[in-house]
This record gives structure tokens, C-alpha cells and sequence, in this order.
């Protein structure tokens, strides 16, 4: 596969040529395969941080905005806003590696089935009908959870698909 498909936005595409800075704290170039490795560590374990972090503030934003009589319309938003980035990465993420094989077999085994796929789409209808006195945005907040959860199911099973070829070729 050419290095052009593994990228996200390609500046080259637009005329923008790459520069190294002495800036460019987030980049690999120079680095021998062991600190690459290192690297990759640490860049993974950020990621995972600062994912359970948005998720947090998320939910801290929506419970205060639904607090008193009055739902709080900007914050709520807000609240929505960083969810679906958050969750739009960990998407990203699992399509990325499901697309390779190199998601956690455990994770892609438990989560690789159409049932648990069903299960969560039917829990997250259920929460957002039990919660109906709260505001619409509070609703949404928890069907978006469940959609995402939904979709990584589903590269869950890609990510099984693409392990089964694997092994089948070897």
C-alpha cells in the first residue's frame, strides 16, 4: 500500500511541500527503529489519556448543564461538541486498525458479534426513552455513545475478517 493512502490529508496534494522544522516535536523523522517503537508508546498511551479526558469534561459539561430548572442550551452544546469529536476519533481509530488486523483480539472477539452490536442499539433507545425528562440534548449525548459504540462493533467485525484472511494466507 503507498504511503499516500495511509495518510489522512496530504499537503503535497495542494502544493504544500513537507519541512522539517527544529519545531516538530510530533514527528518521527530521524528516529532509529527502537525509539520509533518508543515513541509510538507514548504518542498511544496520550491518545488513550486524552480520550477517557474529553469523555469526562463531556460528561462534567452535560450533568451541570442539565442541573437546576433550566437546561443551560451553550454548554449542552459544547458538551455534544466534544463527544462527537471524541467519539469521532476512537471511530477513526477503529477503523484504522480494523483495517489492518490490529485490534486487541480479546476486544474484536467480544465486540465482533452482530448480537452485541444489537444489544448495544437496543440499550441505547432504552436509556434515551428512561431519561425522557431530561432535556433533548442529554438524550442525544447518550445516543451518540451508543451509535459509536455500535460502529466500532461493526470494524470490530471487519478487524475479525481481515485476521481470518491473514491467517488463511499464511
Amino acid at each position: 500500500m503507498s504511503n499516500k493512502k495511509e495518510k489522512l490529508f496530504d499537503p503535497a496534494s495542494i502544493g504544500i511541500e513537507p519541512q522539517e522544522t527544529a519545531g516538530d516535536l510530533i514527528s518521527d523523522k530521524g528516529l532509529d527503529e527502537m525509539q520509533k517503537a518508543e515513541s509510538y508508546k507514548l504518542t498511544f498511551g496520550i491518545f488513550k489519556t486524552s480520550f477517557w479526558i474529553w469523555i469526562i469534561i463531556s460528561m462534567a459539561m452535560m450533568a451541570t448543564a442539565e442541573l437546576g430548572d433550566n437546561t443551560n442550551v451553550p454548554l449542552s452544546v459544547f458538551g455534544i461538541i466534544i463527544e462527537l469529536i471524541d467519539m469521532t476519533m476512537y471511530i477513526f481509530y477503529a477503523a484504522k486498525t480494523s483495517s489492518k488486523g490490529l485490534m486487541r483480539e480479546k476486544f474484536a472477539k467480544a465486540w465482533g458479534k452482530k448480537g452485541i452490536i444489537i444489544l448495544y442499539l437496543a440499550l441505547g433507545i432504552m436509556y434515551m426513552s428512561w431519561f425522557y425528562s431530561m432535556s433533548i440534548f442529554f438524550r442525544l449525548y447518550i445516543g451518540l455513545v451508543y451509535i459509536s459504540f455500535c460502529i466500532v462493533g461493526l470494524y470490530a467485525i471487519r478487524n475479525n475478517k481481515v485476521v481470518e484472511k491473514l491467517n488463511s494466507e499464511e
